[in-house]
């Protein structure tokens, strides 16, 4: 594919960047604990239905949301 996250965010203004490498999208978002987002689905890649903040994008989160 060849894109790089400020080229998909870019795109969708309705995901956010939580970590290095992943995106999710504000409409998912149930609950945030600390550091932990609690998401309305599991994600399609894995089999949770959670992502960890890292402290870099925390700030720009809780901004955008």
């Amino acid at each position: 594919v060849g894109y790089t996250m400020d080229e998909i965010l870019a795109f969708s203004p309705m995901l956010i960047p939580v970590n290095k490498t992943e995106l999710i999208s504000i409409e998912t978002v149930y609950q945030v604990e600390n550091d932990m987002i609690l998401l309305r689905e599991k994600l399609r890649n894995k089999n949770a239905n959670s992502v960890i903040i890292s402290r870099a994008f925390k700030k720009e989160f809780f901004k955008r949301l």
